[in-house]
């Protein structure tokens, strides 16, 4: 998730004449349903080639004396062919094998289990889905991500550059008030806070610490060929500073507020060559009144360099409701009871526009 990785067993292609026909159509029908959004991900051990050994088999059909039944399963196999070159691709390495989950093996007999195919294509998550557990999210979730990301990062065209969180109210849970505003440090803001009297200010920056550290560590551990150079969350101004402050606030101040949460959140970046980082907007430099309005969205965009039109900008979305927040405040082991992240295919809604605009507006400024 939010892939679904799948391989063929070595056993598939021992004895064609085994392979069961039906099995064999509806996994052709499952593999072209979950690419039409590149939802699946073929994983082939670089020392194994699918493809070859699926041409092979087909040419030995061919070969032999044909019946019915077997010209059927030769049209049929021709189809498989063609549907997992479809899909996206992914050699494995040996030393590899354990750090990915694959969630099928076709073999003879089997198929996609139902509710896991339409769990992908539906594309609605839940902590159910990852036994509430944050390394099993890690793994069944984020780790796909990674892949997604590095079979990208192979086209120069198409390569993740830039990953954005937009949070509005992260600024607001983080600088709630104006000891935190004006505070050095907000790790010490927050440890001198009363676990009694100020419960919810301090569960409230534990569920962005928690997410975004569960988020940022992901990141940094990105192999660094593939890591996508820039990390971005954005927010909104803090409800702790006046209109009139936000009016008038001058760049250095605005860079004071970034950094003061950018050292809490990120470790001080872990002397990490590619800085993390949070940037606070402006109203005047966002598309519209209503722009922040319900924008809680993972955004992995292309490089925008040069970019001319709007039809340039290329990005996968996220949607998650509750932003940054998806790990257990009482529990950094436990994801957030909360938390639902839906993958965004129709990117003809009003909110993926108004990203494009403003991810278009950045590009033009040269800001991306």
């Amino acid at each position: 998730m939010p892939f679904i990785t799948y391989t063929i067993n070595k056993t598939f292609f021992e004895n064609y004449k085994e392979i069961d026909i039906e099995k064999l159509s509806q996994f052709n029908v499952d593999v072209e349903d979950l690419n039409l959004d590149k939802k699946a991900i073929l994983i082939e051990n670089e020392n194994y080639n699918i493809i070859e050994k699926l041409g092979k088999t087909i040419n030995q059909i061919a070969n032999d004396k044909i019946d019915s039944s077997l010209a059927q399963k030769k049209v049929l196999l021709e189809n498989m062919l063609n549907n997992i070159t479809k899909s996206l691709s992914h050699k494995l390495r040996n030393n590899d094998k354990n750090k990915i989950s694959i969630n099928f093996e076709k073999d003879k007999n089997n198929q996609f289990p139902r509710e896991h195919k339409n769990k992908i294509i539906i594309g609605i998550f839940y902590p159910e889905d990852f036994d509430n557990k944050c390394d099993v999210f890690e793994k069944n979730f984020m780790d796909k991500l990674g892949i997604f990301i590095e079979l990208k990062s192979k086209s120069n065209t198409d390569k993740i550059d830039k990953i954005s969180i937009y949070h509005k109210e992260l600024a607001k849970y983080l600088m709630p008030d104006n000891r935190s505003l004006h505070c050095q440090n907000l790790k010490e803001y927050k440890d001198s806070l009363d676990p009694k009297n100020d419960f919810y200010i301090l569960e409230n920056m534990k569920k962005i610490e928690y997410g975004v550290n569960l988020l940022y560590k992901w990141w940094k551990n990105l192999p660094d060929n593939i890591r996508p150079p820039n990390f971005t969350i954005l927010s909104d101004f803090p409800p702790s500073l006046t209109k009139q402050q936000r009016r008038e606030i001058t760049d250095p101040e605005l860079n004071f507020l970034q950094t003061n949460i950018e050292n809490f959140l990120f470790f001080a970046n872990d002397k990490n060559k590619n800085k993390a980082k949070v940037k606070i907007i402006k109203q005047i430099d966002i598309p519209s009144n209503q722009w922040w309005k319900h924008k809680r969205h993972w955004i992995f965009a292309k490089k925008m360099e040069n970019v001319l039109n709007k039809e340039d900008i290329s990005f996968v979305a996220i949607k998650s409701d509750f932003g940054v927040e998806i790990v257990n405040p009482n529990n950094t082991s436990k994801l957030s009871k909360e938390m639902e992240l839906t993958t965004v295919t129709n990117k003809n809604t009003k909110h993926m526009r108004d990203i494009t605009d403003y991810l278009f507006n950045d590009a033009k400024k040269g800001t991306i």
